[in-house]
């Protein structure tokens, strides 16, 4: 079976699961001097699931390829490689701009009016669906090829390698080090990356199933400072 064939599965399987009346629904509220004001997240909740579903899906179909060299050329990253990585990037600065945008913890509002808070809001839930397919598509990918996971997992000599990596950059010492496909640094940054990437997920799957199951509203509190801690740490 090609690409275009489980593609096309794919989206069939999600129009088949779409929810009544979800195609071509807005929401909408009145906002200044009479203007529709449309929030995607009050309608379009949905599609944050499917497309995590279509990254389970096509990250389970796309398998990973070993770095090769090819002519003058080392390939270091394959096709499904780039989507994830930049899908998943991708979402994660829309995330993050439009969370400054609205303001959490201790960061102040910088949108005033219902107008630039539904921009901001609208920004959210594109970005939303980049990360939950990035990351969902990353989860299948490497489920399937399981020693990827373990080239990103850092070990004993990953810490005194990103000092000196850092260390030589700001003209600390002379001193280099000839890490492998991915060094210390980037190594120790791997496991909260995927941690606060799960809870920002988790935590903001909870908050988009609020539209239609009626949570408490102390969940949902504790829902949103665990989301908003989450993207606070992805942010530093």
């Amino acid at each position: 079976m090609d690409s275009r064939r489980i593609f096309s599965s794919a989206l069939t399987a999600i129009i088949l699961f779409l929810p009544p009346r979800a195609i071509g629904a807005t929401a909408g509220i009145q906002g200044e001097a009479g203007h529709q004001t449309t929030f995607l997240f009050d309608t379009l909740w949905w599609l944050v699931f499917m497309g995590g579903f279509l990254g389970i899906i096509l990250g389970a179909y796309f398998h990973r390829v070993e770095p090769f060299i090819e002519g003058k050329r080392v390939w270091r990253h394959d096709g499904a490689a780039r989507l994830s990585h930049w899908t998943h990037a991708a979402g994660c600065v829309l995330l993050l701009l439009s969370a400054l945008g609205l303001g959490f913890f201790f960061f102040p509002r910088l949108v005033s009016g219902t107008a630039g808070a539904a921009w901001m809001m609208n920004l959210h839930f594109l970005g939303a669906l980049l990360f939950v397919f990035g990351g969902c598509f990353w989860l299948a990918n490497t489920i399937l090829s399981p020693w990827r996971f373990a080239e990103h997992m850092p070990d004993k000599g990953s810490l005194i390698e990103g000092i000196t990596h850092y260390a030589h950059i700001f003209g600390l010492t002379k001193k280099t080090v000839r890490p492998a496909k991915y060094d210390g640094s980037e190594r120790l940054a791997f496991v909260p990356i995927v941690l606060f990437a799960a809870l920002l997920i988790l935590t903001g799957c909870i908050k988009l199933t609020a539209r239609v199951i009626g949570w408490p509203s102390g969940l949902l509190s504790g829902m949103t400072w665990l989301h908003d801690f989450s993207a606070l740490m992805m942010l530093v």
